[in-house]
């Protein structure tokens, strides 16, 4: 039997474990042996649940003065039956628990906000009627004034609710939610509907909310209202089929927006090896119960900092790892050139270096959660991981993005060359033969312009007035041309003294 077709190995898509420090190799080993779930799969998750714990209560600096939040957008993508709920509420227990507490505590607040503010509302009452008596009576005008006002400024305050996830919201509802505390994270280990729901609805919302911008409401319903100082985060959790099917049909209008290259994917499918648990240091409950105890210090630190209003603390990177970000970011600025491997993935490109110095702060902040200081080893583990999700994303993007008209037109060239016979093309031909919307004019002559402001094609006219396209980007040089012609005719390849073909620009 004979194979027509094997599935093609991308190595990119695949997780290095020198990614994973030994801190999460530990936590890792002991969940995965539990759950039995992948590591790439427990991994991703993970991260997602770190850096909810941590976007309230620290941001990170990437370079002098460049300040941003250190909240992550994850979407992990694995079939049923990859332990994809086992792992969420494993990774989320912590949270969830301190969600629970926090809830019975505004139940029993909102008790005695209800109690005292009916005593309060009496008493206001009682002093609203001495001070009519008062008027009435011209006697005593100040006094009763003093009292009513006094009592006034003593209104009980309403305790706020703190809402640290949210599973299932509309745009409206998260915004309401936020406006009441402007922290949370949207949360699902079944987000096909989610996913949707935000990518098809309002994306520029979520994505103000990810750079930590003030947000202002107005709405003919609610009135007006302003989010201030918001920390948004997601972890969704979606079998890949459902997620493709909608990232098709928004492809172009998500990535217009910025909101696929905001997002940390994963695709568990794409995967042509995974990590042996084994590859890992070994750990153990202890390991952790102390990954929760961190989880639920930070995120007690940032609820009580934002009680008093202060300010975040800034992680920053030591003087090593600074260079090499600046060093890398320039690297990756060059890969976004033209022609170069990040020319069409630019979106995400030029957010690697923030999404990097996110990952970077928030696994600093477990490896030591006292420290501000973000070492090289965490750095270039974060390297890692943003290539992991970058090449993630250029496989996600392939699959919807087709080739582009640019692409079309070059392919159509390099595949007619030796057909035409010559590097000059009749222009006339090409909109009788090529792909059949570039068939008109108004469509194909921006597409050659711009080939021929890019120095790729030329475009000119004989003195009979034919308009022609010499192909100047070809992979084939001319004698490889002229060989291929010589055996198209019956003649040897090795026939002919020099190519009589020219892919060279004419001159004026």
């Amino acid at each position: 039997m004979k194979l027509t077709h094997k599935k093609n190995e991308n190595p990119d898509v695949n997780l290095d474990v020198n990614a994973i420090l030994i801190f999460i190799q530990q936590i890792l080993f002991f969940l995965c042996g539990k759950t039995k779930a992948s590591v790439e799969l427990a991994f991703s998750t993970i991260l997602a649940s770190m850096a909810l714990a941590c976007q309230d209560m620290y941001d990170v600096e990437i370079v002098d003065g460049v300040i941003v939040p250190v909240s992550h957008f994850h979407i992990s993508l694995a079939r049923s039956g990859s332990k994809k709920t086992t792992v969420y509420r494993l990774a989320m227990a912590q949270i969830h628990q301190i969600e629970h507490e926090l809830a019975e505590a505004f139940s029993a607040s909102l008790d005695e906000y209800k109690r005292q503010y009916v005593l309060w509302d009496e008493e206001c009452k009682s002093l609203k009627k001495s001070l009519q008596k008062a008027i009435r009576q011209k006697d005593g005008i100040e006094e009763a004034r003093r009292e009513l006002e006094e009592c006034l400024k003593n209104e009980p305050v309403k305790p706020v609710r703190v809402h640290l996830t949210v599973t299932d919201p509309t745009p409206e509802a998260l915004l309401q939610e936020m406006a009441d505390y402007s922290c949370m994270g949207i949360t699902s280990d079944e987000g096909s509907a989610l996913f949707e729901s935000i990518m098809r609805r309002k994306i520029a919302i979520v994505n103000s909310l990810w750079c930590g911008d003030n947000y202002r409401v107005s709405r003919v319903s609610t009135g007006s209202f302003e989010i201030k100082d918001p920390r948004l985060g997601m972890l969704l959790m979606i079998q890949p089929e459902p997620h493709d099917n909608i990232l098709k049909s928004l492809a172009n209008k998500t990535r217009a927006t910025g909101g696929d290259a905001r997002i940390l994917r994963m695709d568990l499918t794409l995967l042509t090896r995974l990590i042996d648990i084994n590859e890992l240091v070994p750990g153990n409950q202890s390991d952790l119960d102390k990954f929760y105890s961190i989880q639920k210090k930070h995120i007690a630190a940032g609820i009580e900092r934002r009680k008093k209003s202060e300010p975040r603390i800034c992680m920053v990177f030591a003087p090593d790892a600074k260079t090499r970000l600046h060093d890398f970011d320039r690297h990756v600025n060059h890969l976004m050139q033209p022609e170069k491997k990040l020319y069409h993935y630019n979106d995400w490109g030029a957010r690697f270096t923030e999404h990097t110095a996110r990952i970077a702060a928030v696994m600093q902040l477990f490896i030591t959660p006292d420290s501000t200081v973000i070492t090289l080893e965490t750095l270039e583990a974060a390297l890692l991981i943003s290539e992991w999700y970058l090449n993630h994303f250029i496989v996600k993007m392939d699959a919807v993005r087709g080739p582009s008209y640019t692409e079309i037109v070059l392919e159509w060239f390099e595949n007619n060359l030796v057909k035409n016979g010559s590097y000059d093309f009749l222009r006339r031909e090409i909109m009788q033969k090529i792909h059949l919307p570039l068939r008109k004019k108004a469509n194909l002559m921006p597409i050659l312009e711009q080939l021929s402001d890019e120095k790729k094609v030329q475009l000119w006219e004989d003195d009979s007035g034919t308009h022609y396209v010499r192909y100047l980007a070809s992979k084939m040089t001319p004698s490889e041309l002229d060989a291929k012609l010589n055996i198209l005719s019956g003649r040897p390849a090795y026939h002919s003294s020099g190519s009589i073909f020219s892919s060279i620009p004419l001159k004026e």
